[in-house]
């Protein structure tokens, strides 16, 4: 999600100092990821469109894990690039399928307050995410960052796969 593309933000001189590069260097793992997040749109939107929304959300998910993994056990920036780029371009099947599947299951007086909590969740994540994981970089290492958002997606597939239904 959005959230994923800032993880990075928050650790901006650890990354600095452990892979030796500038500032702006390691603020391009957020702008690229930020990108990847709005071009993945144009590739899984038109693909739920054929295939359906559970299959692309199924899909995404264990990617988007296997790129937080791959974040977290890097030493090389540019496989860190790579990897926050990969995972920019998956996570924005999350935030395309959402909308979607609430307009298919809700009637329209309805939307509004459904799309109001799953906002709400991603502005709490997104705000709150960012003070403990800058705590735990701060204290243990930037890596943990990736290595929690990993656990999160895994945790969210699994439930996925008995909970979301093709719609």
């Amino acid at each position: 999600s959005s959230a994923n593309a800032f993880k990075f933000a928050i650790a901006v001189p650890l990354l600095s100092r452990d892979f030796n590069k500038t500032s702006v260097q390691i603020d391009y793992l957020t702008c690229f990821t930020i990108l990847a997040l709005g071009i993945g749109n144009f590739f899984w939107v038109p693909l739920m469109k054929v295939v359906g929304k559970r299959p692309v959300y199924l899909l995404s998910l264990p990617l988007f894990v296997a790129a937080n993994v791959w974040s977290s056990k890097t030493n090389a920036y540019g496989q860190l690039l790579a990897s926050s780029i990969i995972s920019g371009f998956v996570s924005s099947a999350a935030e395309a399928i959402v909308p979607v599947v609430v307009t298919d299951l809700f009637f329209v007086h309805e939307r509004g307050g459904v799309m109001m909590i799953f906002h709400f969740a991603i502005s709490s994540g997104f705000f709150l995410g960012h003070l403990i994981n800058a705590y735990a970089a701060q204290y243990y290492s930037w890596r943990i960052c990736c290595e929690w958002i990993a656990i999160a997606a895994g945790g969210t597939w699994i439930i996925a796969i008995f909970a979301v239904h093709e719609t």
